[in-house]
């Protein structure tokens, strides 16, 4: 294997690699709610599979939800109607 692709490689890897430090418990338990309510709205109108596309969304907005930037993007479109 070249030099080259040898330090591709490494790179790669290092991407997938847990890296020290502090968990984000508010951000978790926000994606779990998130989750957890298309799941339960699913179930209970008997449609839990119809609700896989709600739950990937909401996982979405979870995992790009930084420093709130979504609830203030949400908020002044909801504000300007």
């Amino acid at each position: 294997m070249s030099s080259q692709s040898q330090r591709s490689l490494n790179w790669l890897l290092q991407q997938f690699q847990l890296k020290p430090g502090k968990p984000d418990i508010a951000s978790s338990l926000q994606t779990l709610v998130l989750v957890l309510v298309p799941i339960g709205v699913g179930v209970l109108m008997g449609h839990p599979v119809a609700s896989a596309i709600a739950i990937m969304g909401a996982w979405l907005v979870g995992l790009m939800n930084v420093e709130e930037a979504y609830h203030q993007q949400a908020t002044a479109k909801i504000s300007d109607r």
